[in-house]
């Protein structure tokens, strides 16, 4: 009885495949696009053609590691304020990224961006010109936008160099 089912529904799966083919290949397509669309919107919180946009303060002050900053780590002194957009696929900061493309961690002030369960992270692909290729990977600085209980983005951490710690913290408030 199993056998003569699975023939039956191998035998439908046949001739829908030999009587519409295209029409299942652009149904398979629309249905893989709308998974990525929704897994995505659902872990970010942006639904595509919406964007958010944070105006950031930082929060205390700075830390430096001691002793300086090493070829890997060059200090790099972070804006007080600055205002960042987030689209669905990708960022742009408004205002306060010169400081980031003038210390070679930006190309440019749209980027794209990534997320790990519900925080949205900006981890630069370009490597400054001082690491040579084969050196440590010069993309260890992080930004990370987890969200909060109150479903809003108003905490930023930047973790620079080394994992487990930050460097600055900033309170973000959503603009309208």
């Amino acid at each position: 009885m199993t056998s003569l089912r699975s023939g039956v529904k191998m035998n439908l799966v046949k001739r829908l495949l030999s009587k519409y083919p295209n029409t299942i290949i652009i149904l398979f397509i629309t249905l893989l696009i709308l998974f990525f669309a929704g897994k995505r919107s659902y872990n970010t919180k942006i639904l595509p053609f919406q964007s958010i946009t944070l105006n950031c303060v930082m929060y205390g002050k700075q830390l430096f590691p001691e002793g300086g900053g090493v070829k890997y780590a060059p200090i790099v002194k972070f804006p007080k304020v600055f205002k960042i957009k987030f689209g669905f696929l990708d960022g742009e900061f408004l205002e306060g990224s010169e400081v980031l493309i003038k210390n070679h961690f930006l190309r440019k002030k749209v980027f794209g961006y990534q997320y790990v369960n519900e925080s949205l992270i900006i981890q630069p692909t370009y490597i400054p010109p001082w690491i040579s290729e084969g050196d440590a990977p010069g993309n260890t600085m992080w930004f990370i936008f987890p969200i909060g209980i109150d479903n809003k983005r108003s905490n930023l951490w930047i973790d620079y160099f080394y994992p487990n710690d930050y460097d600055a913290n900033y309170k973000c408030e959503e603009i309208k």
